[in-house]
C-alpha cells in the first residue's frame, strides 16, 4: 500500500514558489471554511492549515522546510510594476490628506 505524502504546500493549495501574500490569502480563505464554528468545519484540517501557515509565512522556517523536503524553490516576488500592499495604503492615505 502506497501512502501519498502531502506537503504543507499541498495543504494550503499553493506552489512552492508562491509569494507570501498568496499563501496568506489562501490560508485565510481555507481557514474560514474549515473553522470548527462553521457548519462544515473540520478541526483536524484547521490544525493542519495553522501549522502549514506558521511555517510557510516565516522566511527562515520556510527555507528550512524546503531543504528538508528537497524543494529548490524561492518565493516569487510580486510582478514588476505592481505596487505592494503598503504602497497602496500610503497612496490612499496621501490622497486623503488636505493640501496645505
Amino acid at each position: 500500500m502506497l501512502v501519498e505524502q502531502r506537503t504543507l504546500y499541498d495543504i494550503l493549495g499553493v506552489e512552492p514558489n508562491a509569494p507570501v501574500q498568496k499563501i496568506r490569502t489562501l490560508y485565510r480563505l481555507k481557514s474560514q471554511a474549515a473553522h470548527p464554528d462553521h457548519r462544515s468545519g473540520d478541526m483536524r484540517l484547521q490544525q493542519q492549515l495553522n501549522q502549514a501557515y506558521a511555517i510557510l509565512k516565516d522566511p527562515q522556517k520556510r527555507k528550512e522546510y524546503n531543504e528538508q523536503i528537497g524543494v529548490r524553490a524561492q518565493p516569487r516576488p510580486l510582478k514588476p510594476g505592481r505596487p505592494s500592499y503598503q504602497e497602496i495604503v500610503v497612496r490612499r492615505r496621501d490622497a486623503h490628506q488636505p493640501i496645505p
